[in-house]
């Protein structure tokens, strides 16, 4: 009787552990997220919210202003493909973070708003968490 009981519960134990590893993603399967940066001004200093911009490996950056006639995105090849972004009145230079970029540091990036006469660069940040 005690051969039944102590099989009984191994064969639950190991229906339960299975059951729970099922429920996990692995890493490259759970979806990155784009996050989304407002710029507004367009003399020093910008306003630039969120700053740092918080991500993980694999997600997507969003910069918009909504008044500039450009706008442009400098950042580190080593983490972002492509590292140069740039978009026009009325859209939003989006870049892709490396699945290999360094995570747990700080990283300047810049960007440069363009408005008829004016402009300004600035250098914000980005943390990379990993994913």
């Amino acid at each position: 009787m005690r051969r039944v009981a102590a099989g009984s519960f191994s064969i639950a134990l190991v229906l339960t552990a299975a059951g729970a590893m099922a429920s996990c993603k692995r890493v490259d399967q759970v979806e990155p997220t784009v996050h989304p940066v407002t710029i507004s001004g367009t003399a020093l200093p910008l306003t630039i919210d969120p700053d740092p911009v918080e991500v993980m490996r694999r997600d997507s950056v969003r910069w918009s202003h909504a008044t500039a006639d450009s706008i442009i995105v400098f950042l580190d090849d080593e983490y972002a493909d492509p590292a140069q972004v740039r978009a026009v009145r009325g859209q939003a230079a989006t870049t892709s973070i490396k699945r290999d970029a360094p995570y747990n540091k700080r990283f300047k990036y810049s960007v440069g708003v363009f408005a008829g006469d004016s402009s300004a660069l600035q250098d914000p940040e980005i943390i990379v968490k990993p994913r």
